[in-house]
């Protein structure tokens, strides 16, 4: 039996924040979304492409063209078989607040989902989605050829001509369609993660004292369990240390056998 549909959206908004070595700070957002062959999942990446696809997509216009915040935007669908995630990617300029990134891609998200896209907009989306399609199924193998999209749609959907159903959901999808999978999927209930550059550390000054070594707390005291000691008839010595901590047994076997 094929495994049920799980894709487990988040009941609530997570966040993490982290620091690494990097020239620019990055700002990732994750949403968790139906599984491959869901009927919004077509609807999904066409507004993931209006949003975040290329240098005419919005975020694109306005992140890095007008404000000038951000080098790089991409928004994309990964779909999978119990489930499908989409991710937003926005790597900003040197110095530049994440934190402002983050707002300015929450007013084109909202604003999409608000008045949806144009009709120029879906079409260049569309036209997008088909002539990638049509040019890589001139391949026989690899990535998107011929053999790919059968056996796609053999394995997820057990029939392997579903591409079909994909394809007619891409070209008879409207803009109110788009807009509905957006204030459907692209909510708040997303993980966000930030990175940023570690801070720039320095000395505190040539009057610090460095001739005595900082002082140290004491250490805190061991306690360790009490040994427990017994022989079996065969004469191997047992020795019992309990620690109550977990639930396991750990065993090790030591036999005097040289070398």
């Amino acid at each position: 039996p094929r495994p049920a549909k799980n894709f487990a959206p988040l009941a609530q908004p997570r966040r993490i924040t982290l620091q690494d070595r990097v020239a620019q700070g990055r700002l990732y957002a994750v949403w968790n979304v139906p599984e491959w062959g869901h009927a919004d999942l077509p609807a999904l990446d066409l507004a993931t492409t209006v949003l975040g696809a290329g240098k005419t997509s919005r975020l694109h216009r306005r992140l890095v063209e007008q404000e000038q915040l951000a080098t790089d935007v991409s928004l994309g669908v990964g779909s999978g078989e119990l489930g499908s995630q989409i991710y937003l990617v926005v790597t900003a300029r040197p110095d530049v607040d994440l934190a402002r990134i983050e707002a300015v891609a929450n007013e084109e998200l909202s604003r999409f989902a608000q008045e949806g896209p144009s009709p120029d907009e879906l079409e260049r989306a569309r036209m997008r989605a088909l002539s990638g399609f049509l040019r890589g199924i001139e391949k026989v193998g690899g990535f998107a050829g011929k053999a790919q999209i059968l056996a796609e749609s053999q394995t997820f959907s057990g029939n392997p001509e579903f591409w079909k159903t994909d394809l007619t959901r891409l070209r008879e999808a409207t803009p109110g369609q788009l807009q509905a999978t957006v204030q459907k999927w692209l909510g708040d209930n997303r993980l966000t993660i930030t990175v940023e550059p570690y801070p720039a550390y320095a000395a505190l000054g040539e009057d610090v004292d460095r001739a005595t070594l900082p002082a140290t707390a004491a250490p805190p005291d061991l306690d360790f369990p009490a040994l427990e000691r017994t022989r079996l008839d065969n004469g191997l010595q047992i020795v019992l240390a309990r620690r109550p901590n977990a639930p396991t047994v750990e065993l090790d076997l030591l036999v005097p056998a040289g070398f």
